[in-house]
């Protein structure tokens, strides 16, 4: 998703937030990829972890796996990560539509130092970290009781709704939509699956239907189909191409299908369209 980020002002209140709590945020847009953190390095502990690559994706479906739970109930969501950290995470909405996702975490809120320690050994004691790194790095884990956590999820919703009104994030919709319409229409032989342009421009499905819902009113793979049928009549009428070659190009593997889909919606055949027009 293409995202306008005024960074000064972004970079002054997370700042502001971390100044008073001491607690690391991070944002990720609607397909969960950061793009903004502060600090901007992780905390001695987690960055020991995640100097693992097994670890480091394991810290990274948990992201997923909290945004996606935030997306669903659409509220913000606590969350103990698999080394037995608390995170947090809320929506960022644009006109109803999450285009992204606010998180702090990387705190505990086990005010015994022993029993968090405990319970983080045995959450990773399957990693084979150092015992003496292990020990030293788990020291620095802040601690947040109940009441401060609860506290600070109040101010990060608060933050959410300051974000919106004030523009700090936002969705650049029709540079977006322009770009999805633009490589449609360029690309009519790719994958144009809902999947394949949600993966292309980092969209969720449901971002991707409220994007093109006004241009698209009957729906994205109609949209798609019209336009490889109105290319391929071009193609037949001004071209000496074969049959073959062109539903090819226009991205309908089964020539045969193709063949169908033309005569059905053209009302003729492409053989007969090609004899009338060319």
């Amino acid at each position: 998703m293409l995202l306008d980020i005024n960074i000064n002002k972004l970079t002054k209140l997370i700042k502001s937030f971390y100044q008073l709590t001491k607690i690391k945020i991070a944002i990720f847009d609607d397909s969960f990829n950061e793009i903004f953190t502060y600090p901007e390095s992780y905390s001695p502990f987690c960055e020991m972890v995640n100097r693992l690559p097994e670890i480091h994706k394991k810290c990274t479906q948990n992201v997923r796996e909290l945004c996606e739970k935030c997306r669903k109930e659409k509220r913000l969501v606590t969350f103990t990560c698999h080394a037995g950290l608390t995170e947090a995470v809320a929506p960022l909405y644009e006109n109803n539509i999450v285009i992204g996702y606010i998180m702090f975490g990387q705190i505990t809120d086990i005010k015994s130092k022993t029993e968090f320690a405990e319970r983080a050994r045995y959450a990773c004691r399957s990693y084979g970290l150092s015992e003496e790194e292990f020990n030293e790095k788990i020291k620095h884990v802040p601690y947040k009781n109940k009441e401060q956590i609860e506290a600070v999820c109040e101010i990060i919703n608060a933050l959410t709704s300051y974000i919106y009104l004030m523009r700090i994030v936002s969705m650049k919709k029709e540079e977006t939509l322009a770009s999805i319409i633009d490589y449609m229409e360029n690309n009519l032989s790719a994958d144009l699956s809902v999947s394949a342009i949600c993966e292309k421009f980092s969209l969720s499905k449901t971002v991707l239907y409220e994007l093109t819902s006004s241009a698209m009113p009957d729906g994205i793979a109609k949209y798609i189909r019209d336009k490889r049928i109105e290319t391929a009549k071009l193609l037949i009428a001004k071209t000496d191409k074969s049959i073959e070659e062109i539903s090819g190009i226009v991205g309908f593997l089964d020539s045969n299908y193709f063949r169908r889909i033309f005569k059905r919606l053209v009302g003729m055949s492409a053989n007969a369209y090609r004899k009338t027009h060319s």
